[in-house]
């Protein structure tokens, strides 16, 4: 269970749209819903402009969503930033500009999935199945692609940008394996 007041977020030092948008959901000044999968989906999508902060502060935990089956999921502008999507089924999923920073997305399926101008900074994507994921203008800055599939994406990556801890050692069938440079 998962309990936020409105004085704890004023003692954070919430900014006042917060604040309102609080007052407006939960007249009562206090908030209780089951930490969920899917609470934690409708939290990251409905309000990524917040989920960040409040994760900072620890008013919210890590979004954990290992193995859950996201299937086509519209996760547009999510906020996952450290989120556990180990195994995760995100097939097919619109994860168009959402924040994957630090998440972990190690064996999640991606195929399909739209990953245009996601964040991925330092996200572990080893052994993800990105088979005809868009990945255009997507931040892969410092993110474990070790034994990522690839085949059919379309990433624009180039050996220039490959994020510079990582050089493409060779490409076997369907696997781009990244070896730590």
């Amino acid at each position: 269970m998962l309990t936020l007041t409105r004085s704890e977020l004023v003692s954070h030092g919430a900014c006042s749209p917060a604040l309102d948008l609080f007052d407006k959901l939960f007249p009562s000044g206090r908030m209780e819903i089951e930490l969920t999968p899917l609470a934690e989906v409708w939290i990251a999508v409905a309000f990524p402009e917040y989920t960040s902060w409040l994760r900072e502060k620890n008013l919210i935990p890590i979004a954990n969503l290992n193995s859950t089956n996201l299937y086509s999921a519209d996760l547009r502008s999510a906020s996952l930033r450290s989120a556990d999507l180990s195994y995760a089924d995100l097939r097919s999923a619109s994860l168009r500009s959402a924040d994957l920073s630090f998440a972990d997305l190690y064996s999640a399926n991606l195929s399909s999935a739209n990953l245009r101008s996601a964040n991925l900074h330092s996200a572990n994507l080893r052994y993800a199945n990105l088979y005809s994921a868009n990945l255009s203008s997507a931040d892969l800055s410092s993110v474990n692609l070790r034994y990522v599939s690839l085949k059919g994406a379309k990433c624009g990556v180039t050996d220039s940008s490959l994020p510079g801890k990582w050089e493409v050692s060779s490409f076997d069938k369907e696997i781009l394996i990244c070896v730590s440079s």
